[in-house]
Formats: C-alpha cells, sequence, structure tokens
C-alpha cells in the first residue's frame, strides 16, 4: 500500500493521504488533524501495514476526513503536546497517545519493530504526563532539567511499556528513531554538556561524555 504524509493543507492542519491503488480498488481517501497549530514529524507503516504518525499539536484537534466526518478529537493541550497516531491500512482510527506538560513538547520520529510495538522520540520540557485519547494518564516523563529527550514505547495496541530520558543542563535534542533486526531501539541527535540517561522513574541508567564543543552528536 502506499501513503503519503502530504504537509500542511492549511496553517495548523496536517494531511495523512492514500491515494488511489490497484488492488482493492478504493479511491484516495485522508485523514485530516485539524488545531491552532499543528506539524507531523514522522510517518512509518508496520508489518500488517498499520501506519502511526508523530508529531506534536497545540489546542484540541479533531480527526476528519476529506468530507469533513470526525473520528474523533485528541485532548487540549496544556502547552505544545506530543502525540503518536495509528491507523489501519484504509485509515480507520485505531488510537492517540499524548505526552504534555505545561511547557512545548513535540514529537520528532515514530518506528515500530517487528512485534509491531510502536515508539515515538521526541523533545520536552517540564514533567509531562502521557496520556491517552480521552485524556486518562497513563504514565509520566520524570521533570526535565532543561530541555530533555525521550523515546517511549508502546504496544500494538497502545498500551504503555516504558520510556528513557536523556536530560542535562541544556537542549537535547532528538533527531532519528529506527529499530534495528532484534528490536533494538536506536535514536540519534544532539547534546550539550553532560547529559544523563534515565528511565522513567528517573533512575539513572548512564551518562553520555561531556561534549566539548557546544554541542555534540550521540
Amino acid at each position: 500500500h502506499v501513503v503519503h504524509i502530504i504537509g500542511h493543507k492549511i496553517p495548523g492542519n496536517y494531511i495523512v493521504e492514500r491515494p488511489n491503488i490497484p488492488l482493492p480498488p478504493i479511491p484516495g481517501i485522508h485523514r485530516i488533524i485539524k488545531s491552532i497549530n499543528s506539524g507531523v514529524r514522522g510517518i512509518i507503516c508496520d508489518s500488517m501495514s498499520n501506519i502511526c504518525i508523530a508529531g506534536y499539536y497545540t489546542g484540541t484537534p479533531t480527526i476528519s476526513d476529506e468530507n469533513n466526518n470526525n473520528y474523533g478529537t485528541l485532548p487540549a493541550s496544556s502547552g505544545s503536546a506530543s502525540f503518536v497516531s495509528k491507523f489501519t491500512n484504509s485509515l480507520v482510527y485505531q488510537w492517540s497517545r499524548i505526552i504534555d506538560s505545561s511547557s512545548n513538547d513535540e514529537g520528532r520520529g515514530v518506528a515500530c519493530d517487528s512485534m509491531n510495538n510502536v515508539y515515538i522520540v521526541g523533545t520536552y520540557t517540564g514533567t509531562p504526563t502521557i496520556r491517552d485519547q480521552t485524556g486518562s494518564p497513563v504514565g509520566t516523563l520524570p521533570t526535565a532539567t532543561s530541555v530533555g529527550a525521550f523515546v517511549s514505547k508502546f504496544n500494538m495496541n497502545g498500551v504503555y511499556q516504558w520510556s528513557r530520558i536523556m536530560d542535562g543542563f541544556s537542549a537535547d535534542v532528538t533527531y532519528g528513531l529506527a529499530c534495528d533486526s532484534m528490536n533494538n531501539v536506536c535514536m540519534a541527535g544532539t547534546y550539550a554538556g553532560t547529559p544523563t540517561i534515565k528511565d522513567e522513574t528517573g533512575s539513572p541508567l548512564a551518562t553520555l561524555p561531556t561534549a566539548t564543543n557546544f554541542r555534540a552528536a550521540f
């Protein structure tokens, strides 16, 4: 199946599109997430051709189709919230998970492993709450000293599994996420200072070497 992510239709909206394909003969269909300000930073298909997208939004977005039929909403954000949403290969809405603090949070990538678990990577400030599409809390992230980087795992049904955090005294930014053939998770980005890698409870797991320049890649 062919799936496109098509930028911003109008300010504050973005579109997921599945265009005409020979088998089955389904016309092009779209899903649009409308809010005051939103953007998409990643899209991927799992082994069952389900579609996962990740990004950010403010306000209370509505999920709709090209005919303005509504399929659901996302919880109101406190600031700028990260999100990951899942659709079937025919764009039937499945679920969303939100990472939201009182400041700026941004989902920057999404990946799926061979078990169809879903991972989102991004940046956050403050102490975000992880919520489902109804707004019910399912977890929290440790308080970021400045701007923290995170990767969070959900199973194929959206059940929260774990998070890993990179947190230092300056901004830590993620730019990429991937899973290998053994379902190990790899993320890449930049950092300054000497950040600590923590689990979702805030317990330290490791530290990275001090960046001798202003910012280092990892």
